[in-house]
């Protein structure tokens, strides 16, 4: 809980209070759009039936250094 004294601080300087919960909200915002993406793209198995069956048709393109 906050105590009073620091309550009436956050009530005296509002554009303090105001950077400091924005700051924490685009934090912990972009935080969780990360790691939704992520958890989309990397954690979660292929949509496939068997995906140890998938194989690479070309691996190296014509052109492209040893």
């Amino acid at each position: 809980m906050i105590s009073g004294t620091r309550f009436r601080a956050f009530v005296r300087s509002p554009l303090v209070t105001f950077t400091v919960i924005a700051t924490l909200a685009l934090g912990i915002g972009a935080t969780t759009a990360i790691f939704s993406l992520l958890d989309t793209v990397l954690l979660r198995p292929l949509p496939v039936h068997a995906p140890g069956q998938l194989v690479e048709l070309l691996s190296r393109y014509p052109g492209d250094p040893e």
